[in-house]
């Protein structure tokens, strides 16, 4: 009976692997529904594409040196905000007992359990129309207070004024799709984990069940964006979709260098 019971516990452990997950939470706020709020992270980005045209100095506003190519270009630009959210606990329980005063009777097993979430927000923006809207009222532009990883310090004008800079488009007032096109992408990852939680009881005929629980969470904030001219000389051409196919492009391309490193660390 004592050996019984001793095996009934181990899986009655593994049983609660689904009692330790929840409804895994993206890593921005909610609101008191529980229904993610992606505000902040829409105003950080209208703030840093409007950092690109406008600029502060001893309390006045200042055209950037990139206004006059992004505006004067037409410059639309697509985003692609993608919210990944993991959770994964475990159980990996361990008994022992003895089955004769010689011998040690062992049983062990485990059991894993994860779900994933996911929310993917496609975006739109044209340059021109935050240069309109920035000089009626710029207080819509300030950044917010930072409440998530998207809603801090981006980069997007460092990204783009070095596109700009390494291509010298911003010389250039009449660009193709082909060389006055850039895209970049911005992740932010994660990891939160806890290994080997669990007690262990030690009596005459029962040993376990160990430091047997485990739970992590991952998540994952990433931004791809894509920049085209909308001041190209072809009626086939449409710089709103072309902004879209760059964030495909940029996604596709840091897939496949995602690959490459996994196939490098397996040679």
């Amino acid at each position: 009976m004592t050996r019984l019971k001793g095996v009934i516990a181990a899986f009655l452990s593994l049983d609660l692997a689904g009692c330790a997950l929840t409804v895994p939470s993206f890593d921005i706020p909610t609101d008191a529904y529980g229904v993610p709020l992606t505000t902040s992270i829409t105003r950080r980005i209208r703030c840093e594409l409007a950092s690109l045209l406008y600029e502060m100095h001893d309390g006045k506003t200042y055209r950037t040196p990139y206004h006059q190519y992004l505006v004067g270009n037409n410059y639309q630009v697509a985003m692609l905000v993608y919210l990944n959210v993991s959770n994964k606990a475990g159980v990996a329980p361990e008994v022992t007992f003895p089955d004769t005063a010689k011998y040690l009777f062992g049983l062990s097993g485990q059991a894993d359990l994860q779900r994933e979430d996911t929310l993917s927000l496609n975006l739109y923006f044209s340059m021109v129309d935050i240069d309109f809207k920035y000089s009626r009222d710029p207080a819509a532009f300030d950044c917010p207070d930072v409440d998530a990883n998207l809603s801090g310090e981006l980069g997007i004008r460092r990204s783009v004024a070095g596109a700009i800079a390494t291509t010298g488009l911003k010389r250039d007032s009449t660009v193709s799709p082909l060389d006055g096109e850039f895209s970049g992408s911005i992740q932010f990852v994660k990891n939160l984990g806890i290994t080997g939680a669990g007690p262990t009881w030690t009596f005459r005929h029962f040993t376990g069940p160990g430091a047997f629980a485990s739970a992590s969470r991952s998540n994952t904030d990433k931004i791809s964006f894509g920049f085209a001219s909308g001041k190209v000389l072809n009626r086939g051409y449409n710089a709103e979709i072309r902004a879209r196919q760059l964030v495909g492009e940029q996604i596709q391309s840091d897939t496949n260098a995602q690959l490459s490193g996994i196939r490098n660390l397996l040679r």
